[in-house]
């Protein structure tokens, strides 16, 4: 794989216009740190299933606001 340059891009996600970093290889990089609830609104919009560990559509309760 070729080396190259990260760049700086907004988001794919409509209606979040936060920066992302995209890496070389398609990997997308947040700006900042992503909670379980910030993933679990992601889950609730757009209907992508959450971590198996979830055992539902949100997190743990008390292990809603750690960065992930």
């Amino acid at each position: 794989m070729p080396v190259t340059e990260p760049t700086l891009q907004s988001t794919v996600w409509p209606g979040d216009d936060r920066p992302m970093l995209r890496l070389p290889g398609g990997l997308w990089v947040d700006e900042a740190p992503v909670t379980p609830a910030d993933y679990a609104r992601f889950v609730a919009a757009t209907g992508h299933p959450p971590p198996r560990r979830w055992g539902g559509g949100a997190p743990p309760p008390g292990r809603e606001h750690p960065p992930v």
